[in-house]
């Protein structure tokens, strides 16, 4: 992102990049008067003009295995902490019979038993990634987005309503797509605090819990579907699959 956002190589280094659309970057390259779109590039700020035209990589596939390179190390490190936790959960069965055996006078309570040891080493890495990493990576975007969204509106950028709506929706789709994510903060905070408060509903507990599991797995998923080389695939996968069913059917 440094090199990207430097004045004078993060515009050369796009250019090598995507040599057929140079004429992108500046307007003077552009003959047509129609093409606003195009022509948008070359009036706009230095750092403006870079990161939007990142954006519009990521989008449009021009950088798909930045992209992957990013969704897959995430996904695997979500996937190991996780099942490293499953693992050292001790099954509930086990715990209500060493409960019926040695604590009978708990058996009329109906307690609810959770098979995570509240301060273990697995939950506490679970929690500390969220706790840690998440924060720090929606503040890095909520600055990022509102530098963005200050230099689209500023006195400086050259540009009709109409561009800066499409620019200022462009930049917001991109923010939704990254913090969503994010989401699996609440649950984790959540469970983090009440490994701390007498809270006697341990279900409440596993709810949190299992929350943050589903939505560590449906991140990756979105992530991956939103990246169009594998969204192309799994079309294609379900174009192949319905063909199938109708070849059936009329069998």
């Amino acid at each position: 992102l440094q090199k990207l956002f430097d004045t004078h190589n993060g515009a050369m280094r796009a250019r090598v990049a995507l040599s057929p659309m140079q004429h992108h970057l500046d307007a003077k390259t552009d003959s047509n008067p129609r093409n606003y779109n195009f022509r948008l590039f070359g009036i706009l700020q230095p750092y403006l003009r870079e990161f939007l035209l990142l954006l519009y990589l990521i989008l449009h596939s021009r950088s798909t295995a930045h992209v992957e390179f990013w969704c897959i190390p995430f996904t695997i490190i979500c996937v190991v902490i996780h099942v490293n936790t499953s693992l050292h959960q001790t099954p509930t069965y086990v715990l209500e019979e060493i409960v019926h055996k040695f604590f009978p006078e708990f058996d009329d309570l109906k307690l609810s038993i959770n098979g995570h040891e509240s301060l273990s080493v697995p939950v506490l890495i679970v929690n500390g990634f969220y706790l840690i990493c998440m924060p720090t990576t929606w503040t890095f975007i909520f600055l990022l987005r509102r530098n963005v969204l200050k230099l689209l509106n500023g006195h400086e950028v050259q540009m009709s309503q109409r561009s800066k709506k499409l620019q200022n929706a462009f930049v917001k789709s991109v923010t939704v797509h990254a913090s969503l994510s994010l989401l699996v903060l609440y649950p984790s905070l959540a469970y983090f605090i009440g490994q701390f408060i007498a809270i006697h509903e341990v279900n409440f507990l596993d709810g949190c819990f299992f929350f943050l599991q589903l939505q560590c797995a449906i991140t990756p998923l979105v992530t991956i579907y939103n990246v169009p080389n594998y969204r192309r695939t799994i079309f294609n996968y379900q174009v192949i699959i319905i063909q199938r069913v109708k070849n059936q059917s009329r069998v």
